[in-house]
């Protein structure tokens, strides 16, 4: 691969355990609010995320209505006022925060301290609400690494589409074939970056068989050493 001056990284369970946080955050959540249904928790929240978070990715619905609903539906609980809902959403948050801040991969800090040392620029472009991936960028300790973290809410457009990459090279200043993106997901990162006019690197975590059209890595490790060494 080329030179670049920028590596871009998506965030959730490309450098963050974002499942386990999840699951940790979820739990609490359910314990507190719902026990009668907090067996199948992680069931009824995966539920109410593949209901309302691609509305809230296409524009239709804002994060305040998107998490409401989340709420709303997951607990099975409809007559909760919006500030109710918001309530029961910090609960999860600050439980799932707490599970982010110890969350992050092993090979996560190594990999862009390594990178930073080496000159490169480094960002987030990550499809989250713009105040939940902040926090967790904080809580993380990411923010030293990061020029910036972009996220679909502030940039109006989530990945795929290609805007989205188009906007993170905008603010680094950089040109598309200056910059490398880095995600766990096959479509959404690996082939929307390349889409952009990126070259991209597809972190394959659990060995899936890789396409011919994509370079993948097994990790953080393999990055530096067969990408970017």
């Amino acid at each position: 691969m080329p030179a670049y001056q920028a590596v871009v990284f998506d965030l959730d369970d490309t450098l963050l355990d974002d499942a386990q946080a999840t699951r940790l955050g979820v739990q609490a959540l359910f314990e507190h609010y719902a026990p009668a249904r907090a067996a199948e928790a992680g069931q009824h929240w995966q539920e109410a995320l593949s209901r309302y978070y691609p509305d809230f990715l296409d524009g239709q619905l804002s994060a305040a209505q998107m998490r409401q609903a989340r709420i709303r539906h997951a607990l099975a609980s409809p007559e909760l006022s919006d500030q109710q809902s918001e309530q029961a959403f910090e609960y999860f948050m600050q439980a799932y925060v707490a599970a982010c801040a110890e969350g992050l991969f092993g090979d996560a800090l190594p990999c862009l301290s390594e990178l930073q040392q080496r000159g490169y620029v480094l960002a987030l472009v990550s499809n989250g609400p713009d105040t939940m991936q902040l926090r967790k960028v904080a809580a993380c300790q990411l923010e030293p690494f990061m020029a910036f973290t972009l996220t679909a809410e502030a940039a109006g457009v989530a990945k795929p589409k290609p805007e989205i990459f188009h906007q993170a090279a905008e603010r680094l200043g950089l040109e598309a074939k200056d910059c490398l993106y880095v995600g766990d997901n096959l479509e959404k990162d690996a082939r929307a970056a390349k889409q952009a006019g990126w070259d991209s690197v597809w972190l394959n975590r659990k060995g899936h068989q890789s396409p011919a059209d994509v370079v993948s890595v097994g990790s953080l490790n393999e990055l530096l050493t067969q990408v970017l060494g």
